[in-house]
């Protein structure tokens, strides 16, 4: 190669690199003697502005989609916070298997029940026209509840207006049982049928006492196996009609504390047995003086066994007393001196009132004594005394532990009829 070529090759070369190098020059910056390497301004700012707006953009337009979603503009999804939430769809999911549950229960006892409730009627004089012999929903008396399979029931006093007329149960299938016999309890409320019915389903009942306040129950007006019920839950299991100073004064002789529901029912549920969800009868339901009412399976069960003994009449013992519920009482209470300190009494029965004649006057009970224990029973506001006298047969010896004056004595009473 020459030497002419050489030097002009080379000359080549740097006006090249003159040129490129006046380019990056004017790309960097004015500063075109230094050695330092920078970035395009210009080109950063842009990027720079552009990531910035970017992500402003994308936040408003992620809260603008955010509201339009859960607002519910798209309808076919219809969905809100609330559905997104684990804790409110586990709450969801629990109530409704509750329901389930229960409504499977509620099957359950209803087909366990449906033959041991039956209706009452006054019977019809046979007729030989066929609608005259037709029983209507609108002649039900009350409801009832069937004691054996061979034929007792049991229904509210109120649906036997008279005893001399002729009545006949309807039972879940159909059949028309002819009463023939009828004993009234006049200490619950309730009245005892016998019929001649046959092979007839039953139920256990079950002690009030675990029947608690809360506990939901089970209610039937049925017609010929047309079964309808209402659930309710107990209010009190041992309510007490104190409303008045004449109500809060009590006898032995009459039924004075019952179940009480939280609705009202109608007429056609009266007589209806009162069942838990184990299908187990914790009552009849009577309508006393307006108010329906609940008597415990065991408060009747005293007169069942009269009634399946084969006596025609009910006999209830009683002391011949008219008392005050101490536990029943407010502002009202009886104070007693007891280890140097004087406290107020909150159990016992405050006698009132001795019936002449009867077995608490021939025990020598007095007006002002306070019967604190009937046998090893303590007296108190579900253990009354009218229930603890029920324990005893008529003529029964029954020792009574009373206050008189501070002093605690003891006194043997026969009871009575």
């Amino acid at each position: 190669m020459s030497k002419t070529f050489q030097t002009k090759k080379i000359g080549e070369i740097e006006e090249r690199q003159r040129e490129n190098k006046g380019d990056i020059k004017e790309i960097y910056g004015e500063n075109n003697d230094s050695q330092e390497f920078r970035r395009p301004l210009t080109r950063s700012r842009t990027l720079v502005i552009g990531l910035v707006a970017g992500a402003v953009f994308g936040l408003i337009g992620g809260i603008i989609g955010a509201l339009l979603f859960f607002s519910g503009i798209f309808s076919p999804l219809k969905i809100s916070l609330d559905n997104l939430l684990p804790s409110q769809q586990f709450k969801i999911e629990q109530r409704d298997q509750v329901n389930i549950l229960e409504d499977e229960r509620l099957a359950k006892v209803n087909e366990k029940v449906k033959n041991a409730v039956v209706s009452v009627f006054k019977k019809k004089i046979t007729s030989d026209k066929l609608l005259n012999n037709v029983y209507l929903p609108g002649e039900k008396l009350g409801g009832g509840l069937v004691l054996t399979n061979d034929g007792w029931i049991v229904t509210q006093s109120g649906a036997i207006a008279d005893a001399g007329s002729a009545y006949v149960v309807v039972t879940g299938d159909r059949q028309i049982l002819p009463v023939e016999k009828i004993i009234f309890d006049d200490y619950s409320g309730v009245v005892f049928l016998k019929t001649n019915g046959k092979n007839l389903s039953t139920l256990p009942l079950v002690d009030f006492k675990d029947v608690l306040a809360g506990d939901k129950v089970i209610l039937f007006d049925d017609f010929g196996g047309d079964l309808k019920f209402k659930v309710a839950r107990i209010l009190a299991n041992n309510w007490q009609n104190n409303a008045t100073t004449q109500t809060l004064v009590k006898g032995t002789s009459q039924l004075s504390s019952f179940m009480v529901l939280d609705i009202n029912l109608e007429k056609n549920y009266g007589g209806s047995p009162v069942i838990n969800l184990a299908g187990e009868v914790a009552g009849i339901l009577i309508n006393k003086d307006g108010a329906p009412l609940v008597v415990s399976g065991i408060d009747f069960k005293r007169a069942m066994e009269q009634v399946l003994a084969n006596k025609n009449k009910v006999e209830r013992p009683a002391l011949g007393t008219r008392y005050l519920d101490l536990s029943q009482l407010i502002g009202g209470s009886i104070k007693i001196k007891k280890g140097g300190e004087v406290l107020p009494l909150e159990n016992g029965a405050l006698v009132t009132e001795v019936v002449a004649g009867s077995a608490a006057a021939k025990a020598k009970i007095l007006a002002n004594d306070v019967i604190l224990k009937v046998g090893e029973s303590e007296v108190n506001g579900v253990d009354t005394l009218a229930r603890l006298i029920q324990n005893y047969k008529i003529g029964e010896s029954a020792n009574l532990t009373i206050l008189r004056q501070g002093s605690e004595e003891e006194k043997i009473v026969t009871v009575s009829f």
